[in-house]
């Protein structure tokens, strides 16, 4: 069995791993290791395509779609049939990965999965797809309790240990998110273990074990899979962090080339559009995509660059779009406290909105990272500076060196008037080993341009918060 500190150093040394697929789950059911046949979906009602966009459909996505209608007619012949039920359940969960149609498919496989288990409570292909939907939805405490219930029945599956790690980063519980994912990595190395360890390591502020963790699960990976290309945009995410540019829009551009509406690409090169040529440049990439039926990752980007390049008009329209897609999310059910506080906090609009999301977030996961960073930017922006510093100072804890998270605490240490540190972690989020996103960048130019002011005006004493 590996031990615990291989996730944190054997793994990374041989040249090993949220993600992780932390923020849209990908937790695929085929990792279960007690039955051999083959399972693919979930759903009751056929779905109607005859909105969706006219764009390409590659031969997956068709393939998932005709499966769709084949269960669905399968199911209404045999309304007990338990295996075309799951199979239909995972074949949304699938369909909600790939059409970027999150809110529609994730609720339909909720729903099918439930029905599942209303037939046959103890249905394992059921309950672990409810497990990866709950997840998707930010339901972490209901899918933490069913993973432990499943543990404990299978002592020796990969896939229930992938959700206890995704439930407890989530959460905050990171020594229990290494042990799981210890454990997954011990079961069953691949690209969803790989890729947990991977955040993991990023979350521990060591961008190098990070990358070359996800490199493995890139090369466990099969080549045009879903799962594959997700691996792909997330390293290349990383490159783009620390600053590797060129690798980073050689990634994306290669999963445009097979995905040619793949998300995270789009938003990544609008990024690199934005670094190299202005912020207009990345707004031009991200409308191209942003019609009504976009996914809302592209309109929440679209937002704050329009905010930040002072597109007052536009930015006030697409703000209102982003928001209106955010709830409704959480009309059918998930959860979006966290990511609708960072939104209006990264837009400055609807701060008293914001704080009342983040402090119910907050309740419910006080030590996860995200929430107190997200909690410090809100009170932050709120003129709230002595509420702010804690909680920064908490959400660091880690040494977690995403460079949004240092500009932040750059400017909430500015604020709180200790002017070393917030040099420190400025001139660490704009050193040559990371990069800021497009957005952020004008404001830490000024705020580096304020900082440089105050220390030629005043001496400056380090005090307890002082970084060495």
């Amino acid at each position: 069995m590996i031990r615990k500190i291989a996730i944190l150093t054997a793994f990374v040394i041989a040249g090993f791993t949220g993600m992780l697929m932390l923020k849209h789950y990908v937790i695929d059911v085929h990792d279960h290791d007690h039955h051999d046949h083959d399972h693919h979906g979930v759903h009751e009602h056929s779905h109607d395509h005859s909105h969706e966009k006219d764009v390409q459909i590659s031969p997956k996505l068709q393939q998932l779609l005709d499966r769709e209608t084949a269960l669905n007619a399968a199911i209404q012949q045999r309304p007990d049939d338990l295996k075309s039920r799951t199979a239909l359940a995972e074949t949304y969960v699938q369909l909600a990965r790939m059409n970027g149609d999150h809110n529609d498919f994730v609720h339909k496989a909720l729903r099918v999965a439930d029905n599942t288990l209303d037939i046959a409570p103890e249905n394992t292909e059921a309950r672990m797809i409810k497990i990866s939907v709950l997840l998707t939805l930010h339901q972490f405490e209901k899918a933490k309790m069913l993973a432990e219930s499943l543990a404990r029945e299978f002592p020796h599956n990969a896939f229930v240990y992938g959700a206890l790690c995704d439930a407890n980063v989530e959460l905050g519980n990171y020594p229990e998110a290494v042990t799981a994912c210890d454990k997954m990595l011990s079961i069953r190395p691949d690209l969803r273990s790989y890729s947990r360890a991977s955040y993991l390591r990023e979350i521990h502020g060591d961008m190098p074990g990070a990358i070359a963790a996800m490199k493995l699960a890139v090369k466990s990976g099969v080549h045009g899979s879903d799962e594959r290309n997700w691996a792909l945009c997330h390293l290349a995410n990383l490159y783009l962090q620390t600053g590797d540019i060129e690798n980073a829009e050689i990634i994306y551009n290669g999963v445009r080339e097979l995905q040619p509406n793949r998300t995270e690409a789009i938003i990544g090169l609008a990024d690199i559009a934005s670094i190299n040529n202005g912020l207009s440049e990345g707004i031009s990439v991200l409308e191209t995509y942003a019609d009504h039926d976009a996914d809302h990752k592209i309109i929440e980007k679209l937002a704050l660059m329009l905010v930040a390049n002072g597109n007052d008009l536009k930015a006030t329209e697409m703000i209102a779009h982003a928001a209106e897609g955010l709830h409704e999310q959480a009309a059918i059910g998930w959860n979006i406290d966290l990511e609708l506080a960072r939104f209006y906090a990264d837009c400055n609009v609807n701060l008293d909105g914001a704080q009342t999301r983040i402090e119910r977030e907050y309740q419910r996961r006080p030590e996860n990272i995200d929430v107190l960073a997200t909690y410090a930017w809100v009170e932050f922006r709120r003129g709230e500076i002595q509420k702010a510093l804690p909680l920064m100072e908490k959400a660091l804890r880690m040494e977690t060196k995403r460079p949004v998270y240092l500009y932040h605490a750059a400017e909430i240490y500015s604020a709180a008037g200790d002017l070393r540190t917030a040099q420190n972690y400025l001139k660490l989020c704009k050193s040559d080993k990371f990069l800021l996103p497009a957005q952020n960048l004008e404001s830490a130019r000024e705020l580096e341009k304020r900082l440089h002011q105050f220390a030629q005006q005043a001496q400056v004493t380090p005090n307890k918060h002082q970084k060495s």
